[in-house]
């Protein structure tokens, strides 16, 4: 293969000519004022140009200054790319060592790849160098008008690109997109970045698989960073009230102290628990966990606790959308690697998360029951932690616990009915004071 490249400063130094293996004199008299030289480019003649501009003494002479070599070396990077992607020359054109050449050099290549619909992101050597070249086309910001593509072109060629690269990292299987990718335009793009997410919405974990924008900076910062959807509670101030959420999660945030203020600078709706006592609930779902519950209730109210409290150890639970949205946690990036933790994270988070729905939808059969048995299991439990019960006698408690140590449900209301411990005062806001009778170990 060979192409033709042009220099501006008058002959070729003869050590260039020799190493580059130039064929043909500067210049029809050998005295013009610019360079042509033919090089054929199926010989690695980049180390030569590498040479030149690694300070040697000759390449201080100003008729090759740094700048120019710079743009060569892209050129012949471009070119030594082009020779293994492609089996034709490249197209035999005039180019110049300046951003203006380079730019139409990698144009060029960049115009052939989609032309051919290329998988060159299955070779991640060669992916990597095409890369670099746009990243280069990017910060000279130059293509000229001998480029082949335009600069609204290459930025969805990028995308284009990008996205091949995902899809061959999560869905090699799947080549109908490709088939599919008829136009090389932001409507098409933004709709296969879409099918690209709802893929990954039904074979992976959540993300958010909107989009909004067809820009393609906006395309390529979805194929860039994993917009989860993230399965964890939040309250944000701003926009939410306790009355946003369902019970028992309504109730363990107030007793938490999530007690956000509405537009009267109120409770937010949650005026109903302010004779509750506001607790720590760090640390109370191990205790739950050896109390004798009821299966849904055992299961499900330790993993409740912990997601109020962002404790469950799971990427997915112990963030909120509201954490998301205000920068707390910094998205991670698209790699196999990433994927394949956040889908095994994900599988264990729904795990968790059918315990909680399935106490959700207990207490949401029988509310004005279940719901204040709730509550004193909290409270029984933080006594529990703070060394109330030393020695706890889970058959003969200080004060019998509301919720029966079985799964038959068929008991009478009144059994369901708990009281208002003696042992818990304090007006709402203050934290449970035990009182001086239950300070020992529970009566034999």
């Amino acid at each position: 293969m060979r192409w033709f490249a042009a220099g501006q400063y008058g002959r070729c130094p003869p050590r260039l000519l020799s190493m580059a293996a130039v064929n043909k004199p500067c210049g029809p008299d050998n005295q013009s004022p610019c360079c042509h030289c033919f090089m054929p480019m199926n010989m690695l003649i980049l180390p030569a140009i590498q040479y030149l501009s690694s300070g040697r003494p000759f390449c201080t002479c100003p008729i090759y200054r740094q700048a120019e070599l710079r743009q060569a070396i892209t050129i012949l990077q471009a070119g030594q790319l082009w020779s293994e992607l492609f089996t034709e020359s490249f197209p035999l054109r005039a180019f110049t060592f300046t951003r203006q050449g380079g730019g139409a050099v990698i144009t060029c290549l960049l115009a052939s790849i989609w032309e051919h619909r290329l998988p060159i992101w299955e070779n991640d050597q060669q992916y990597h160098r095409l890369e670099r070249l746009i990243d280069h086309l990017k910060e000279q910001g130059e293509i000229g008008r001998a480029a082949a593509l335009s600069w609204q072109e290459v930025a969805c060629l990028e995308v284009y690109l990008l996205l091949g690269m995902r899809m061959h990292q999560l869905f090699p299987e799947n080549t109908q997109w490709l088939a599919d990718m008829a136009a090389l335009g932001e409507q098409a793009l933004a709709r296969a970045v879409e099918d690209f997410l709802t893929a990954v919405n039904q074979h992976y974990f959540p993300v958010w698989e909107e989009v909004w924008d067809t820009d393609p900076e906006f395309l390529l910062g979805r194929l860039q960073t994993i917009d989860l959807e993230a399965q964890g509670y939040s309250l944000d101030e701003d926009i939410m009230s306790l009355d946003d959420f369902c019970e028992p999660v309504r109730t363990l945030f107030y007793i938490a102290g999530a007690t956000p203020g509405g537009d009267d600078g109120g409770y937010g709706g949650a005026e109903s628990l302010a004779s509750l006592p506001i607790i720590d609930l760090t640390g109370l779902s191990d205790i739950v966990r050896q109390m004798k519950l009821p299966t849904v209730v055992r299961a499900g109210l330790p993993v409740l606790l912990d997601m109020i409290m962002a404790d469950t150890g799971n990427e997915w639970l112990d963030w909120s959308a509201a954490d998301l949205a205000q920068g707390y946690v910094m998205l991670p990036g698209w790699s196999v690697e990433n994927a394949m933790f956040l889908k095994q994270e994900w599988q264990k988070a729904q795990k968790l998360l059918a315990k909680e729905a399935a106490l959700i939808a207990w207490v949401s059969t029988d509310e004005t029951t279940y719901l204040p048995a709730i509550r004193s299991l909290i409270y029984l439990a933080y006594l529990d932690k703070r060394g109330i019960f030393n020695e706890w006698n889970r058959s003969r408690p200080c004060h019998s616990h509301p919720v029966p140590g079985s799964d038959y449900l068929g008991k009478s209301a009144e059994r369901w009915l708990p009281r208002d411990p003696s042992h818990l005062s304090g007006r709402p806001g203050g934290a449970a004071q035990p009182d001086s009778t239950c300070d020992g170990p529970a009566a034999s």
